[in-house]
């Protein structure tokens, strides 16, 4: 199995792929980066989802998941929904009636981060829509919900969004779409945007036996209905981008990663990859590897780390694993 985490800048886009039985290739992008040009011009590092998909020569996906609906998770996938066949959709838990949700107005933005919530939130509706149209299957993912892959080797477990966490968001975003009262949609919008994180799908790959924690944005504050020994994994991509909520000290305690992945951009925004995390982790083990998506300067934690445009982790057979940045061309 590999892992590839593309350099989006500030957002997340993995791409899973592994042998099917057949012999085939499974492929699952989970998240699509920024929908935004500011994100991706003037870094020729960085890269589009939808165009690092096509210079690996792909043309479909068995699965896309979008983890939580944020500007830099979700607005990506309009191109990959557009451009790529898709084999299922998977998301996080949403309200009964979805599907006749109106698009939300701009005049409920007050902050520059609402802005972003309700590109997102609309842009989310578009691709339910599109999906549903062409019969394409959705599956709204929460702790518990089984998946079985056409892969030898691999299995997939759903950590969270638990039930409890369910049950706060999904009135917070029914009360959202049902408000019509202007004033009262502003404040609502942010509610939801400030309490988006803790809902990511949170997932556990387990790969011969070596695991890997994905939990989205999830912040330190997430794990609480989880027994430690579930969290225990090889490699772990810190929640929220690395930024001081992403882990404390019972966290790091719990996964105990030999690899830990931070997805920042390279102007550390919003202190992104703060060093307080990576302390963390490195007095928990010196050994631990750190690995980056996009290529931020935080000596000497980021010391010797070429521009790529992709980091990539393939686990091998004999639970090594094995990474490489790919370079810009």
């Amino acid at each position: 199995m590999k892992l590839r985490f593309l350099n989006v800048g500030y957002g997340e886009s993995i791409l899973l792929t592994a042998n099917k039985a057949d012999g085939s290739a499974f492929t699952m992008l989970i998240d699509g980066g920024s929908g935004e040009d500011a994100e991706y011009a003037g870094f020729p590092a960085r890269v589009r989802a939808a165009d690092a998909l096509k210079e690996l020569g792909l043309t479909r996906l068995d699965v896309v998941l979008n983890t939580h609906i944020h500007e830099d998770h979700t607005c990506g996938l309009a191109r990959v929904a557009g451009e790529f066949e898709i084999g299922e959709y998977w998301c996080c838990a949403l309200p009964e009636g979805n599907e006749a949700w109106p698009e939300l107005p701009e005049n409920i933005v007050t902050l520059p981060r609402s802005d972003k919530s309700l590109r997102a939130l609309n842009e989310h509706r578009r691709l339910l829509k599109l999906f549903r149209s062409q019969g394409t299957p959705v599956r709204q993912l929460r702790q518990g919900t089984e998946l079985t892959l056409p892969v030898e080797n691999l299995s997939i477990t759903v950590l969270g969004p638990c039930s409890e966490e369910v049950a706060d968001m999904l009135p917070r975003i029914e009360r959202l779409y049902a408000e019509t009262e202007t004033e009262a949609q502003k404040e609502l919008l942010l509610d939801v945007d400030k309490n988006m994180n803790n809902h990511s799908v949170m997932l556990m790959l387990n790969c011969r036996g070596t695991k890997v924690l994905l939990p989205g944005d999830t912040n330190c504050a997430g794990y609480g209905h989880l027994p430690p020994q579930e969290l225990k994994a090889d490699v772990f991509k810190v929640g929220h981008h690395g930024q001081r909520d992403g882990a404390d000290e019972a966290l790091v305690q719990a996964v105990s990663p030999r690899v830990l992945v931070v997805c920042a951009s390279s102007d550390r925004r919003y202190e992104s990859m703060h060093p307080e995390i990576l302390s963390l982790f490195q007095a928990h083990d010196p050994n631990t590897v750190y690995l980056l998506s996009d290529t931020p300067d935080l000596a000497p934690w980021t010391d010797g780390i070429p521009a790529h445009k992709a980091l990539e982790l393939n686990l091998c057979e004999d639970g090594g694993i094995q990474t490489a940045y790919i370079p810009v061309r």
